[in-house]
């Protein structure tokens, strides 16, 4: 019987192609590889011909969703490797981390508890990172990352004795560092399923782990110990998936903490691990060509050159990123580092987003959503996609409807713009597709097995908790577009319970504006807009009968929101067109307009509304002018006034005489101190 340690790091491609080596070698009769037990079943679909990398594990509480981590895999991960290698030669495989029911359960305890173990994880990382960067300082590097590149991710062709190198180097960083309880915890686990596997007399086993572990694996603890250590540990239910991952997130960045700063670059060296730079320089000249930079051959021959020439004075047994980096700015960018933004981009990072087989282990919702993302042609990215859909087009309407029905899953995919041209049929989308949004998605399970079971119930639940009429018409401008008549009506007819105890014109004039959007734009997505109506009606009347007594004792700040209220659904009124309303309205302004106790900046607004209206005549406006601006009238009012007056609307001032005639004659007969009080007010209007 024989157990063989295989230290490795996690994402390393010189690990992956290492490992390979020895496995072929050893040909193993039982794999133990460092991950969560609970996800041992969905290990068969590593090498399913659908099964794309970067691709991770998303594991989660049932019950608590955003309680969740994630296991990255990319093609030149050891693991990865390791478990494809597995799963074709019919060799059992068993991942030996720490369950994640204690895990979870642990996560679920006391806040002290909880900060307690992220407090060890913090430390374990640190004291890892502290023992290799000081490796990498006494071999002139700079950091630990360019150590491991230099000395095993860039050394695929090593001796198998390289495992063994680096258990010894870790014995020696691990020297009189204390191991924090939750680390121990996890050690403990992974030597109990070591000893089992022993105990079921396997023969030779191969034992996969991040190279930190490998030498206390190695140390003679005993089963009671181990066991001392595990039991009574909380536990939690846990489910486990397949989801897509990205090169974005297999970052440091991302927060993901076994991350690299380079997955494109590790990706070239698992394609291409004999190149000494010309396949990686050609791909860079490659990029800056695309971009219409020009670059020639002999850029790259020069390139190269420099780069083997850095190696050389710096002792490396291989030209790293390091190198080519600084050949590249030297001869193809001129210097200049601008450049090198691109190639980081495009080719040290990559933006490759792995895919998952459409029968993989997963939740009805989540099947329903990739149904959906590849019966719409929907391609998910961690790059911004610009996309603008016509709505008279019935595969674009599909489109907006299932994004919209997203948004109201709380599912942030796509950002709404600003489309060109004047047309209400287009919508501009910015999508941008993170993994952790699945947790959102899966959070949602509950609620029913397809995205639009989901969300009718989501929005049932969500207009029955809610009590704002400010709430309510977000969720309605929400739920229209994603064509949700099932849901739409009780929503209604609770905006309308909701209306009918409001008497603050402020909240009501919020309310109502949603709506008459949605009448306006409703017949492009064929919408009956009936019940709408009613709810606008009635909203409205309110609104009519409460607002004067609203624009009279409230603040500036308070009478500007107001006045840009009564501006918009006066606009509003007149594009819907309604004449029962536009009459009605005129009348309700009329009133606020000859009420002398007015705030002055609604005032100023109503005049100039009326005016523009027809409403009020040439000698009426100058009348409410000379009037708000004779100096009898304290000059904060007629400031205020006049600033409202002339809103958005400055050019009265240069085409009409007379109103240029009373502003300039007012103006000049300040004093000096009513002037200064009254200048920042006339800036502000003027500017």
């Amino acid at each position: 019987m024989a157990t063989h340690y295989f230290g490795i790091r996690h994402h390393g491609p010189g690990s992956a192609k290492n490992l390979l080596r020895a496995l072929q070698a050893q040909q193993p009769d039982m794999l133990l590889i460092e991950g969560p037990p609970e996800a041992e079943h969905l290990l068969q679909w590593v090498t399913d011909s659908e099964m794309l990398p970067p691709v991770a594990i998303l594991a989660y509480v049932p019950d608590q969703p955003q309680q969740a981590i994630f296991y990255p895999f990319a093609e030149f991960s050891p693991e990865w490797q390791a478990i494809a290698f597995g799963v074709k030669n019919k060799i059992p495989i068993r991942f030996i981390d720490m369950p994640l029911s204690h895990k979870f359960g642990m996560a679920n305890d006391s806040a002290a508890q909880q900060q307690e173990n992220i407090d060890a994880a913090a430390a374990t990382e640190e004291k890892e990172e502290y023992g290799f960067n000081n490796l990498a300082a006494i071999s002139g590097l700079q950091t630990s990352d360019e150590w491991w590149d230099q000395f095993v991710e860039r050394n695929m062709f090593a001796e198998l004795e390289l495992f063994d190198e680096i258990a010894n180097t870790v014995t020696a960083l691990r020297e009189d560092t204390e191991t924090p309880k939750s680390e121990a915890i996890r050690e403990a686990f992974m030597r109990m399923y070591i000893r089992k596997a022993e105990n079921e007399m396997y023969q030779n086993i191969a034992v996969i782990t991040g190279a930190w572990h490998t030498p206390a694996l190695k140390q003679s603890f005993t089963a009671k110990h181990d066991q001392d250590l595990t039991k009574k540990l909380p536990k939690s239910k846990v489910e486990c998936t397949w989801i897509p991952w990205s090169n974005q997130r297999l970052m440091f960045e991302s927060g993901y903490g076994a991350g690299i700063v380079s997955p494109g670059w590790y990706k070239h060296q698992w394609i291409h691990p004999d190149d000494n730079g010309v396949l990686w320089l050609v791909k860079s000249a490659q990029l800056f060509r695309q971009h219409q930079k020009d670059i020639s051959p002999a850029h790259v021959i020069e390139s190269v050159r420099l780069a083997n020439a850095l190696m050389h004075l710096r002792n490396l047994n291989k030209p790293g990123l390091n190198e080519f980096n600084e050949a590249t700015q030297a001869v193809m960018c001129m210097g200049e580092s601008e450049p090198l933004i691109l190639i980081r981009k495009e080719l040290i990072i990559g933006k490759e987003i792995g895919s998952i087989p459409q029968e993989a282990p997963q939740s009805p919702l989540q099947q329903d959503f990739e149904k959906q993302i590849k019966s719409l042609r929907f391609k998910l990215s961690d790059q911004p996609q610009i996309i603008t859909l016509d709505l008279r087009n019935d595969f674009d309407l599909k489109k907006s409807v299932f994004i919209h029905r997203l948004l109201l899953l709380g599912v942030k995919w796509g950002s709404k713009g600003a489309a060109e041209g004047k047309g209400t049929f287009k919508e501009l989308w910015t999508l941008t597709w993170h993994p952790e949004m699945m947790i959102d998605l899966i959070a949602q399970s509950n609620r029913g097995n397809s995205i639009e079971t989901a969300v009718i119930h989501y929005l049932n639940e969500t207009v029955a908790e809610s009590t704002t009429l400010a709430e309510l018409t977000a969720i309605l401008e929400l739920a229209i577009p994603a064509e949700l008549q099932e849901g739409i009506t009780p929503l209604l007819n609770r905006i309308d319970a909701v209306s009918s105890t409001t008497t603050d014109s402020a909240l009501l004039l919020n309310a109502i504006l949603p709506l008459a959007e949605i009448i306006r734009y409703g017949n492009v997505r064929n919408y009956d807009k009936t019940d709408i109506l009613r709810i606008f009606s009635i909203i409205y009347f309110r609104i009519s009968i409460g607002l004067p007594i609203a624009c009279t004792g409230i603040d500036e700040k308070t009478a500007q929101t107001m006045a840009n209220q009564i501006e918009t659904l006066y606009n509003t009124l007149r594009i819907l067109d309604i004449e029962e309303f536009l009459i009605d309205y005129a009348d309700c302004l009329l009133k606020i307009h000859a009420m002398e106790l007015c705030a002055p900046f609604i005032a100023g607004t109503l005049t100039r509304i009326l005016k523009e209206s027809n409403h009020l005549t040439n000698d009426d406006v100058n009348n409410s002018l000379s009037q708000a601006l004779t100096l009898n009238i304290d000059i904060v009012y007629s400031a205020q006034w006049l600033e409202g007056f002339l809103n958005q609307s400055v050019a009265l001032l240069i085409h009409d005489d007379d109103v240029w005639t009373i502003v300039s004659g007012w103006v000049k007969q300040l004093n000096d101190d009513n002037f200064n009080d009254v200048l920042p007010l006339l800036r502000r209007t003027f500017s």
